[in-house]
């Protein structure tokens, strides 16, 4: 069975253009060979419209209907369409049909225009889109909207004098209108003509000198030109025309904060928001618009928080809104507050799994281990369905909470539920050729597996982790996860350090900048005896990560790696500061004490 696809742009449309058939002469006597063909060729095509809920049953009965008669018009313009949805090519004979089905009904609007669509959207064929809408022009001349499409067409084509062309007979017909100025002062800005733009504009506000689109117009497209100031005075003359619209208060706060000035652009938006002259829908864009080019940092996102909540109280329950709300609060790493907002959004959409993994994280981040482990039961009793990211998401809590057993046994339930035969000491190719029988995501089931050999790993069954490491590396060999730990597993073993070292320069190649990589690639360096380089590694590795995230292995290992270098004090400084983070390990105090180093 071939997949296929409809754009949903169209589906609506492609629902109406069910065509009448001719009717069948009920006292014909014999039929020609020609005749035969032609019958079966329609009642084909009255099939395909009683399927039209199935693509594919629509695209083979239209296939059937149009091979058995391709001279039907309805057929080669049905069978045509569905094609083009499909992605596949027309044949030069199936395009002449189709384009002499528009020839043959001229008053059918909804079909040429569909056409023209299908050929530009899913086709890129815009000269033929040219072509249709122009024959369209012809025969709709009240239809306007054709002018406007033409106009973009052309300038798809570079056409920009016949894209003008289209305007100006719009405007000619309709008037000019915020659009139509807009519209040509970008066309003249792509011919670099600057001073006929701003003329155009300048006509505009002109004709409508007490319109507040027409002066909010002219201040984009200084905006646009880099003069800020005579912006300014033009966003300043909007919102006194309109003192109670959204527009040129939302543009004065865009200018302002483009200058700096984050107080009054705040204030402006604040007062955008209370506007109510746009739904909060539109208000939501808008202020979205103006949060991505707010929030780069944690003080600016806490800027976002009171322009969200004063819309907020507008539509408590908006969608858009409450994850808008929850994405600034999780870069504020304000976790315990996102989970109301989260609640709110599931008791909207309580089947909806991707809110309760939310849910799970976010406690995961706050350390709330305990909070997780809550939110997946009520989930688990909540979804109809089974979601296994939810297991994963659990188990990864159990894994961070040192639960080591209890997040193994649950990611290996989860893996026997996915494959009924897993074992972990299956082989890797085995279980590839099993995963892809069955049509799963590859990469999700490696990160399953990574998941699970780290708990093994952490259980201290390294024969089976390591084999479940294999058994995800077969499945994704660029899983980086897989592969660092994989490696570090082999370097604490002492096993194969040329294949530990292979897998830990892989996963530096794929992320140059990761610590925790650099770090594991210095210190089988360091097992190898390659002192210098490892050092050279292992201070990459302490550079490129956080100071507030540098872990007491990173600095055992750098104090390991300077020791054997003959630099015993910067050694035993580093051992200190491992041991700052890890007060009850043996090792450390043994090495600081007898200012020497110890492999165990």
């Amino acid at each position: 069975m071939r997949q296929r696809t409809i754009a949903t742009a169209f589906a609506s449309v492609f629902a109406l253009c069910i065509m009448l058939l001719p009717t069948l002469s009920s006292n014909a006597r014999t039929k020609s060979a020609n005749t035969e063909h032609a019958e079966k060729s329609k009642y084909y095509l009255r099939q395909s419209f009683k399927y039209s809920d199935s693509t594919d049953n629509t695209f083979e009965l239209l296939r059937h209907a149009y091979k058995a008669n391709p001279g039907n018009q309805d057929v080669a313009y049905n069978y045509g369409i569905q094609s083009l949805l499909s992605g596949d090519t027309l044949s030069s004979d199936l395009m002449a049909s189709m384009l002499k089905y528009i020839d043959t009904y001229p008053d059918d609007y909804s079909e040429a225009w569909l056409l023209a669509q299908v050929m530009r959207v899913l086709k890129g064929n815009v000269d033929e889109s040219i072509k249709i809408m122009s024959l369209m022009k012809d025969r709709f001349p009240e239809r306007t909207d054709i002018l406007n499409e033409l106009s973009n067409l052309y300038m798809m084509n570079n056409e920009t004098d016949k894209a003008l062309a289209m305007l100006r007979l719009y405007e000619h017909i309709e008037g000019a209108s915020e659009n139509t100025v807009s519209s040509k002062a970008n066309i003249l800005m792509t011919t670099l003509d600057t001073p006929a733009a701003i003329a155009a504009v300048d006509s505009f506000v002109m004709m409508y000198p007490d319109r507040e689109d027409s002066h909010s117009l002219r201040g984009l497209l200084y905006m646009f030109l880099e003069k800020p100031d005579s912006a300014l005075v033009s966003y300043k003359k909007a919102e006194s025309l309109a003192p109670y619209s959204y527009q040129p208060k939302h543009l004065l706060s865009l200018l302002y904060q483009s200058q700096g000035d984050t107080v009054r652009a705040d204030s402006l938006m604040i007062e955008a928001l209370a506007t109510n002259d746009l739904n909060v829908e539109d208000k939501a864009q808008g202020l979205m618009s103006y949060l991505s080019e707010v929030i780069s940092t944690n003080e600016s996102s806490r800027r976002g928080l009171p322009l969200v909540n004063a819309l907020l109280d507008q539509d408590p329950e908006n969608t858009v809104l409450l994850t808008l709300k929850e994405t600034i609060l999780k870069q504020l790493q304000m976790w315990p507050e996102t989970y109301g907002i989260i609640r709110k959004l599931i008791a909207q959409y309580p089947q909806d799994s991707k809110y309760w993994e939310e849910l799970m994280i976010n406690h995961i981040m706050a350390k709330d281990y305990a909070g997780a482990d809550k939110v997946y039961n009520e989930a688990a009793d909540s979804l109809n369905d089974n979601h296994y990211n939810l297991d994963f998401i659990i188990a990864t809590s159990y894994g961070m909470d040192e639960q080591n057993q209890k997040a193994a046994d649950k990611l290996k339930g989860l893996l026997t539920s996915l494959v009924p035969s897993y074992s972990d000491t299956l082989s890797g190719s085995a279980l590839a050729d099993t995963v892809q029988a069955r049509n799963y995501n590859s990469t999700a089931m490696a990160n399953y597996l990574q998941t699970y050999a780290d708990q093994l790993i952490a259980l201290k069954d390294s024969s089976r982790g390591f084999n479940v490491y294999e058994q995800a590396l077969a499945l994704d060999p660029t899983n980086t996860l897989a592969l660092n730990n994989y490696a570090y597993g082999l370097a604490v073993s002492r096993k194969d350090l040329a294949k530990a070292a292979e897998m830990a320069v892989q996963c530096i190649n794929q992320s140059p900048d990761n610590g925790t990589f650099l770090d594991t690639y210095a210190y089988i360096l360091f097992l190898q005896g390659d002192y210098e380089k490892a050092l050279a590694y292992q201070e990459m590795a302490i550079e490129n990560t956080a100071a507030d995230e540098i872990s007491a292995e990173l600095y055992e290992h750098y104090g390991d790696i300077l020791y054997k270098l003959h630099k015993k004090r910067l050694a035993i400084d580093n051992w200190k500061r491992a041991l700052e983070q890890e007060p009850d390990n043996e090792l450390l105090k043994r090495k600081i004490h007898d200012e020497k180093y110890y492999d165990k």
